[in-house]
């Protein structure tokens, strides 16, 4: 979402430009769509599949509505419609996870926050490497941009991160 500005020019042409909201709402999409797997994959194993089966039919068809309504308000109205739709619709997963998992809804939310906040401080590095390289050729601004926030989330989960990484490096040897 950060870098679309001057890679959507860069891969497909100044043509393209007006794609960048689209591109950005469709990150956050993309962002919720990890989740929802991991979510889907728990539901669905502890044998409600029929609840999660329920759910998405719900879901589909609320989303076909939506695109019928925002349809004529133009693609980056709708595509922002259903950012805020999938965000408002993952509340019900959330629910289904914490009480298959018996915690509160803050416990489990509290899991990621290490890769909120590395993604938080990661999005900040980005943006200003992109106000200091402002008048720079886009290709440098796109590829430092893209280093300079690889490093920052990586550093950040490194650092802030290194009691998860141990645990799941000891359940990969583990697992061999």
């Amino acid at each position: 979402a950060l870098v679309a500005p001057d890679l959507i020019p860069f891969a497909f042409g100044e043509s393209w430009i007006s794609a960048v909201p689209v591109v950005q709402a469709f990150c956050v999409l993309g962002l919720l769509t990890a989740v929802g797997i991991l979510q889907s994959s728990l539901i669905r194993s502890q044998g409600h599949a029929n609840l999660w089966f329920y759910y998405i039919l719900g879901k589909q068809a609320v989303t076909v509505l939506y695109i019928f309504l925002f349809a004529g308000w133009g693609v980056v109205a709708l595509t922002n419609s259903l950012v805020i739709l999938n965000l408002t619709l993952w509340l019900p997963t959330l629910y289904m996870v914490v009480r298959m998992l018996d915690i509160s809804a803050w416990t489990y939310l509290r899991s990621f926050a290490l890769p909120v906040f590395a993604t938080i401080a990661m999005g900040i590095c980005g943006w200003l490497v992109q106000l200091e390289l402002a008048n720079a050729e886009p290709l440098l601004r796109l590829a430092t941009t893209i280093g300079a926030a690889a490093l920052s989330y990586g550093a950040i989960i490194v650092v802030l991160g290194r009691g998860q990484i141990k645990t799941l490096t000891g359940f990969v040897r583990r697992r061999r």
